[in-house]
């Protein structure tokens, strides 16, 4: 069994066995979405990717899916920025989809990510193609919006860590 595939089955063991909402219920449960902080979301997995990373300093690169997808409404602020999904990020956005069993078509939703700034931590997030339109007449640069993200995990490769979000929907009103 290659590592890659020991890591997914351990993934697929601790969704199982986590007690948790399904993650499938991603975009039919709105509700699900608590009030937080991508910040805190981030604080709370990054002791995990750290840990992997001294488990394995010869490893050139480390991707870490998250067992748990910390469904959050946060209050984010909308730079106007876009660029196409780094292939860090959509590695990441496979490994999960494959973990989840996705359907065949899920990675290709997410083309483009957009720049979000949470107080002074400024993250790119994996917005769904469906909603970059209604994203770029609704939300202005520079205001507060509502996001509803989900968290993939993250990549390391020597420098910071590359976190992966998805953002869902959104309330351009702001919260």
């Amino acid at each position: 069994m290659r590592h890659s595939d020991l890591r997914l089955c351990i993934l697929l063991l601790a969704c199982a066995l986590k007690p948790q909402v399904p993650i499938l219920l991603a975009q039919t449960t709105w509700d699900r979405y608590t009030p937080g902080t991508l910040a805190s979301v981030i604080q709370q997995e990054e002791g995990m990717v750290r840990e992997a990373i001294v488990r394995h300093p010869d490893s050139v690169e480390h991707r870490y899916i998250s067992a748990w997808d910390f469904p959050t409404r946060a209050r984010l602020i909308y730079m106007g920025r876009s660029r196409p999904l780094s292939p860090e990020r959509r590695e990441l956005l496979r490994l999960w989809g494959r973990a989840l069993q996705k359907p065949a078509d899920f990675i290709a939703r997410f083309k483009k990510e957009h720049l979000f700034r949470e107080d002074s931590l400024e993250l790119w997030l994996a917005v769904q193609s469906v909603l970059e339109r209604h994203l770029a007449a609704e939300a202005e640069p520079d205001r507060l919006i509502l996001a509803f993200v989900l968290f993939v995990g993250g990549h390391y490769a020597g420098a910071d860590i590359t976190w992966l979000f998805l953002m869902n929907r959104f309330d351009a009103e702001g919260p």
